[in-house]
């Protein structure tokens, strides 16, 4: 090419020149000037698509999961639904009295609980509470623990006669042999949780003023010295409270299924519940029919002090039989 009368070399199109819209990197090196950079638009785009591939698949999972979740509590539910039919035939309006320490999430339990067998649900803290005109904690402030308990034995009292009822009782109240009898009339349900797992949650249910678990000076404590003074309150509550709350009919664990530390929801308490309830029917039934069969214990009594080995014995089977 002639320019000004000089001789010009024209250069060849290159992978980067301005009538290629992608260039590789090999390109890019060999055949770009120095000074000059051209970013790669195919380096952008794949960079692009990474992330919106990376975002798609996040999504992809957090929708899985939520499936996974969602067909795992229809599957509880539907449990629930059935052991609850058959809990409700054979109780006949039996009341079900909750017992066990403060945290173990009585009132959530028995909300649900008493929903699913149609059942109305109780507090008697709550009871207590409306009948004193203030609140647990100021009760014990102002009027002190043993004008609190003279309360709560009052309340399961009243309650006692009640049918079709789920109460949750105070952490306390299995402590007096009185409210045993008054909870007699009913079917007594101990949930039971490790100090660890209570503290946790006693700890967070910032709403409620627990006076056997206040720290003094806990506003200068760390969270890791609070929680291990709750720990080691819960601990001796629960030692000096056991033997009372084994005398419950039921114990059902609050432990959770998996490798963490934490407990099981109250949906999969409720089951517990309704299928240890079941068990425990089922068991009772089985013994009555049984007590049924009799043996002979001595053939020299006379036939109105013997014991017979079956109700339906004919005379010819014993001659002593009318």
């Amino acid at each position: 090419m002639m320019l000004q009368g000089r001789v010009v070399e024209v250069p060849r199109r290159t992978a980067w020149s301005h009538s290629t819209h992608v260039c590789s990197n090999r390109h890019y090196r060999q055949h770009c000037p120095r000074g000059l950079h051209f970013p790669s638009k195919l380096h952008t785009w794949n960079k692009i698509s990474t992330r919106l591939y990376a975002s798609s698949q996040e999504e992809e999972d957090e929708e899985e999961k939520l499936r996974a979740g969602n067909q795992a509590y229809a599957a509880l539910s539907q449990s629930i639904e059935k052991e609850a039919a058959e809990a409700v035939e054979h109780l006949q309006g039996t009341s079900l009295f909750l017992v066990g320490m403060m945290g173990t999430g009585k009132s959530t339990v028995g909300k649900m609980l008493g929903q699913a067998l149609g059942y109305c649900f109780l507090d008697s803290d709550s009871l207590i509470e409306q009948l004193a005109g203030k609140s647990v904690a100021d009760i014990f402030a102002e009027d002190g623990e043993e004008d609190f308990r003279v309360l709560e034995t009052e309340v399961l009292q009243e309650i006692a006669p009640f049918a079709r009822c789920v109460v949750a009782t105070g952490g306390g109240a299995a402590c007096k042999s009185q409210n045993w009898g008054h909870m007699q009339t009913g079917i007594s349900i101990w949930l039971d949780g490790r100090p660890a797992m209570l503290a946790q949650r006693v700890l967070r249910d910032s709403s409620n003023d627990r006076p056997l678990v206040a720290i003094d000076g806990a506003e200068v404590m760390s969270e890791e010295e609070i929680f291990d003074a709750t720990v080691g309150r819960l601990e001796a509550l629960l030692e000096a409270r056991r033997s009372q709350y084994a005398y419950a009919d039921l114990t059902v664990s609050l432990e959770g299924t998996g490798d963490d530390d934490a407990a099981a929801d109250p949906a999969t308490v409720v089951l517990r519940i309704l299928t240890s309830l079941n068990a425990r029917i089922r068991k009772d039934a089985k013994e009555r029919e049984e007590r049924k069969n009799f043996e002979i214990v001595n053939n020299d009594l006379p036939p109105s002090m013997r014991v017979v080995s079956n109700i339906n014995q004919t005379a010819q089977d014993d001659p002593y039989m009318p």
